[in-house]
């Protein structure tokens, strides 16, 4: 790829990127007519991919740490939208 073209799409990408932030609402407090942060959806959606069903792919995958990890699904692990087993692997 030749090095000006990816400096002409620099500008596209940023305003795309915006355009899908305001779009989708990720700039309000919550997010899909819950009470819930984006982050915590986020967190949410991403526990049914493979790769991410345990705390530990959850905080690579989001790049967030194991603990904040906990923090984000407390809200939806006490109304029961999440349920939150010990690991067969580490017993936590």
């Amino acid at each position: 790829m030749d090095i000006s073209n990816t400096h002409k799409l620099v500008p596209r990408i940023r305003e795309a990127s915006r355009l899908l932030v305001r779009e989708l609402g990720f700039m309000s407090p919550t997010l899909a007519g819950t009470d819930l942060a984006p982050s915590c959806l986020h967190a949410m959606v991403d526990i049914r991919h493979p790769a991410s069903p345990t705390a530990s792919g959850l905080s690579k995958t989001l790049i967030l740490d194991r603990s904040n990890i906990s923090q984000k699904l407390a809200k939806p692990v006490e109304a029961g939208a999440v349920t939150q087993k010990p690991s067969v692997f580490d017993g936590r």
